[in-house]
C-alpha cells in the first residue's frame, strides 16, 4: 500500500488520513535537518516523538483489525484458511517485515502487541489515541500470562489508571505488585527461583578486576543502601565521579567485614499496608501445623512427633521458632514494597519482620505513618551477645559461618508487644536465614541445641550448642 495517495476504493476519513501521511512522508524525505538550529531541532524532535506515539497506536490498531477480519474470513471460507491480503505482500507478516524493513523479531513483537490490544481493550483505546506508548503493552504481555490474563482483564480499569499516571518502569513494578496480591503462592515460587539465580563473580580484566552479577530486588536494595551509607555526603572538594566513590565504599565495606564495625546497621524503608502486616501475623498462626502455646511468628512449645527421643538427646524444649506462612491468606492483599516500588513475596516480608538489619515503616491507607523504625524491636546488645556466646556460629546443620557473617533469627509476637527473649532466638548466617523463611523451616530449641524440621515434617538436621550435664 502506497502512502503517496489513497486508493480509489478507500473511503473517508481514511482517504484524508492516507493523503496526510503521504504528504508527511514526502516532506520528511526532503527536510533540511542538517541546517536546523538548536531550537528548531529540539522542537522538531518533540513533534516527531508525539507523532510517532500516535502513529504507533494506529499501526497496532490496524494490525489488530486486519487479524480480526482475516480470522472472520477464515471461519467463513470452505478451506478454513486465511485468504491472501490485497496488495504486493500477501501476508500480514510479510507486510510488516518487508514494507517496514524490519526484522522478523520486531514483526513478532508487533503482532504480540496487537493481540494484547484485543485482550486489553481499554489499553488498546488509550494507545490508539496516543495517550500511552506500546511499551505498556510489552509490560502486560511479559508479566501476565496464562490464566492470569482473564483476571487482569477484570482489573484492567485499575491497571490502566496506574499506567496513565506512572512511567513505564514504575508501571512494571505496579504490575508485579498486582501479581503478588492476586497470586501470592506463585510469588513465593518466583522468589525462590530468583534467589537461585543470584550470582556474583570477580575476574581479572585489563590489569585490574571486573565485578559482574545479579541480585534480587531485596538484596540489591540492601547492598545499594549499604554503599550509600558508606559514601555518606561527599566533601565540598571531592570532585570524584560517583562511580569512584562507590568503589571506595565497597572496599570499605569489605575491609570492615571482619566484625570491627559494631553497632552499624544499614536501613531501608519498606512500605507495608497495615492490613497486610496484620494478615502476616494471622498467616503465621495458621501456617503452623503443630499444637503450640501462644500465637504470632514464634510459639513456645513443641511440634515434633519425635519429641521424647530428641529431648533425651538434646534436653528439654525451650521454644519453637517457626517461619511457616499460609500464603493463600495473602490473596488480594497489597504486597509490601521496597523504596523503588518492587514488591516482596510474603515470606520475604516475614523475613524482614524478623531481620534486625532492616527497618520498616508502616503507613495507613491514607499515607499517614503510624510506625517508623521501632528500634525496641531489635535485640539489645546484651541479648545479642548472649545468643552469640551460646551459639558461636550459624546453627544451621553443617554450617560454621561466624557471627560476623550472620544475624539473629527470632520468633516473637512483636506486633502485639511480645517479649524478645534469648530462648526464642538462634544465630544464623545471612544465607541460611533467608533459607529458613523461604522454605518455612521450623526450629525447635532444646537445652542442648536445635532441631530443624522442613515444612512437610521432614528432618533437616540437628546442631548442638553444648554438652548436657551428666
Amino acid at each position: 500500500m502506497s502512502l503517496m495517495g489513497p486508493p480509489e476504493s478507500t473511503a473517508p476519513p481514511f482517504a484524508e488520513l492516507l493523503a496526510s501521511l503521504g504528504t508527511t512522508t514526502t516532506l520528511s524525505r526532503h527536510a533540511p535537518i542538517s541546517e536546523a538550529g538548536l531550537d528548531a531541532a529540539v522542537e522538531l524532535l518533540a513533534a516527531v516523538k508525539e507523532t510517532i506515539l500516535r502513529l504507533d497506536g494506529l499501526k497496532l490498531a490496524s494490525i489488530s483489525r486486519i487479524s480480526q477480519l482475516q480470522a472472520k474470513q477464515a471461519e467463513e471460507s470452505v478451506s478454513g484458511r486465511k485468504p491472501p491480503l490485497p496488495g504486493k505482500e500477501r501476508t500480514l507478516e510479510n507486510t510488516l517485515t518487508v514494507t517496514g524493513m524490519q526484522s522478523e523479531a520486531e514483526t513478532s513483537r508487533e503482532l504480540k502487541q496487537a493481540r494484547a490490544m484485543a485482550d486489553y481493550p481499554r489499553f488498546g483505546r488509550a494507545i490508539e489515541q496516543g495517550n500511552l506508548s506500546d511499551a505498556y503493552l510489552d509490560v502486560l504481555t511479559s508479566l501476565i500470562r496464562g490464566d492470569a490474563v482473564a483476571r487482569a482483564r477484570q482489573d484492567e480499569e485499575a491497571l490502566l489508571a496506574t499506567a496513565l499516571n506512572e512511567p513505564v518502569e514504575q508501571f512494571r513494578k505496579a504490575v508485579r505488585s498486582w501479581k503478588v496480591a492476586r497470586y501470592p503462592a506463585r510469588a513465593e515460587v518466583e522468589a525462590k527461583k530468583q534467589a537461585a539465580q543470584e550470582s556474583f563473580t570477580v575476574f581479572p580484566d585489563r590489569g585490574g578486576y571486573r565485578l559482574s552479577g545479579w541480585l534480587t530486588a531485596l538484596n540489591g536494595t540492601v547492598l545499594n543502601q549499604a554503599i550509600r551509607d558508606e559514601v555518606g555526603v561527599p566533601a565540598r572538594d571531592d570532585y570524584r565521579r560517583p562511580q569512584e566513590r562507590n568503589a571506595e565504599a565497597l572496599m570499605g565495606l569489605v575491609r570492615s567485614a571482619g566484625g570491627t564495625r559494631t553497632g552499624s546497621r544499614h536501613e531501608i524503608l519498606v512500605h507495608v499496608p497495615l492490613s497486610t502486616l496484620v494478615q502476616t501475623e494471622k498467616a503465621s498462626c495458621v501456617g503452623a501445623d503443630c499444637s503450640t502455646v501462644g500465637v504470632g511468628l514464634g510459639h513456645r512449645g513443641s511440634c515434633l512427633d519425635e519429641r521424647e527421643e530428641q529431648e533425651a538427646s538434646l534436653g528439654a524444649v525451650l521454644s519453637t521458632i517457626r517461619a511457616g506462612l499460609d500464603v493463600a491468606m495473602f490473596d488480594g492483599f497489597a504486597p509490601a514494597t521496597l523504596p523503588d516500588g518492587s514488591p516482596l513475596a510474603p515470606s520475604q516480608l516475614a523475613q524482614m519482620m524478623c531481620d534486625s538489619h532492616v527497618t520498616r515503616a508502616v503507613f495507613t491507607a491514607h499515607g499517614e505513618p503510624i510506625d517508623v523504625s521501632r528500634r525496641q524491636r531489635l535485640f539489645s546488645a546484651r541479648q545479642a551477645k548472649a545468643v552469640v556466646g551460646r551459639d558461636r556460629h550459624c546453627q544451621f546443620p553443617g554450617c560454621t559461618r561466624g557471627p560476623e557473617q550472620g544475624e539473629i533469627h527470632h520468633a516473637q509476637e512483636w506486633e502485639r508487644g511480645g517479649p524478645t527473649i534469648v530462648d526464642n532466638a538462634v544465630l544464623l548466617c545471612f544465607a541460611h536465614h533467608e533459607v529458613i523463611h523461604r522454605d518455612q523451616i521450623t526450629i525447635t530449641h532444646h537445652q542442648g541445641g536445635f532441631v530443624f524440621i522442613g515444612r512437610e515434617g521432614e528432618s533437616i538436621g540437628t546442631s548442638r550448642t553444648r554438652a548436657l550435664a551428666a
